[in-house]
């Protein structure tokens, strides 16, 4: 499980719990807005620890296991993989899922988004958009690129 994806799953463990934000954030010493930012998969790094603690709240357990099932791909990853070939920062498959959730981007990543937008082949968008789509609304992503296709002053094209 990728960090953006844990939000879902924490966001469904809270309310089987009926808790509120602000319930786990009180319980889990982080403020409601860090709750709320972990829950739609735009949290800055909290560390080890803290992560932890918001996961007993919850009754969640950290397990460790391998990522993906061989034959299953991780477009995320291609889609960096290829905007990263010519550009010296890097981004990372969290990063371009952090964007593609909220719509924002530091500028030290434009050209990576302008890379994916303009040079991926339809079909690694689609999918990056697919994985990220397992934790919100595929039409809310598919808003989100048009905007950042018009920040970065390109087009997009995800059907």
């Amino acid at each position: 499980m990728r960090f953006f994806e844990f939000g879902a799953v924490l966001r469904e463990a809270r309310c089987a719990r009926g808790m509120t934000q602000s319930d786990l954030a009180a319980l889990a010493e982080l403020s409601r807005v860090t709750v709320n930012q972990l829950e739609n998969g735009a949290a800055p790094d909290i560390g080890i620890k803290k992560m932890a603690k918001v996961m007993d709240v919850v009754g969640l357990a950290l397990v460790a296991k391998p990522r993906r099932t061989p034959t299953e791909r991780d477009f995320l990853a291609m889609a960096c993989t290829s905007a990263n070939v010519s550009l010296k920062k890097r981004i990372t498959p969290d990063d371009l899922a952090t964007v593609l959730l909220t719509g924002r981007i530091t500028p030290d990543l434009r050209p990576h988004m302008r890379v994916i937008l303009e040079e991926l082949p339809r079909s690694v968008l689609e999918g990056a958009v697919r994985q990220v789509a397992r934790t919100k609304d595929v039409t809310t992503i598919k808003q989100n690129l048009v905007k950042l296709a018009d920040r970065v002053g390109c087009s997009v094209r995800v059907g």
